[in-house]
């Protein structure tokens, strides 16, 4: 008897999702294994799941701001 292993890939999940929101630990471990820096488009959300990456982004609230702001001065990436 053979065994499959089913992958799952983070961009078949939403973060907002009933299953992931009932249990979202799973979802959080994809976000760290396959893109600890991920854009979910269903939600329009940036989420970050690396502890060093979070701590980047709350360090450069300025850089990294949901407020959308043309400014020179603010940048972004």
């Amino acid at each position: 008897m053979t065994s499959e292993t089913k992958t799952i890939d983070l961009a078949d999940l939403t973060i907002g999702s009933p299953a992931v929101q009932e249990y979202p630990y799973d979802y959080y471990k994809l976000m760290r294994e396959q893109e600890p820096v991920h854009y979910d488009p269903h939600t329009n959300l940036w989420m970050v799941a690396d502890y060093d990456f979070a701590v980047e982004v709350l360090n450069n609230w300025q850089i990294f701001s949901s407020k959308i702001d043309m400014r020179s001065d603010v940048g972004g990436p």
